[in-house]
């Protein structure tokens, strides 16, 4: 519930105090390209927001945002649901993971191991799928998709990384390759 709290406080700040103008005027001059409007504010933003407050606000505050760039009201929102699906694992500062670790009595690190692999494949095609969502086309993705795929690599390399190596360090354990990370877990 303090969670929840905190999000809505923070929001209603940002509103009074005028920041959340700022927020979307900033995210407004990233690019006049919808596609990357998208990507930056329902998939970079979205998912900070997911990890930061989650229950929500990673749709709410990032739909707004894209309305208010012109975007229809139920698309928007079609959009952050979508960009949303990968973060959400590791959404409030990990408490889907670490609420799953105690019910199944598993430890956390092999856990959040095994779903970043789970999820990776899934981290690298949510965002070519938002931009053909943007599109309704694949030739939307002819002028951006190197920008969407260094957008999913830059939330794939990451996570993959940051859980790789806690296991290795938690557990000694020596992983070199994927396949054994799969094997290990």
């Amino acid at each position: 519930m303090w969670v929840i709290f905190a999000a809505f406080f923070t929001y209603n700040i940002t509103l009074s105090t005028g920041a959340m103008s700022r927020i979307k005027s900033m995210m407004s001059t990233l690019s006049g390209d919808r596609r990357i409007q998208a990507l930056a504010i329902a998939w970079g933003f979205g998912g900070f927001l997911e990890s930061a407050a989650g229950f929500g606000t990673a749709v709410i505050i990032p739909a707004t945002i894209l309305i208010a760039l012109g975007f229809e009201p139920f698309f928007a929102a079609v959009i952050c649901l979508l960009a949303n699906t990968v973060p959400v694992a590791f959404g409030v500062i990990g408490i889907p993971i670490t609420t799953l670790a105690k019910i199944t009595e598993l430890p956390v690190m092999p856990l959040s191991l095994n779903v970043v692999l789970q999820l990776t494949p899934f981290v690298l095609l949510v965002p070519f799928l938002i931009v053909l969502s943007v599109t309704k086309s694949l030739t939307g993705l002819k002028d951006v998709w190197l920008p969407t795929l260094v957008t999913g690599l830059c939330f794939a390399i990451p996570q993959f990384i940051i859980a790789t190596k806690s296991v290795q360090t938690r557990y000694g354990l020596q992983l070199q390759t994927p396949v054994e990370l799969v094997l290990a877990s």
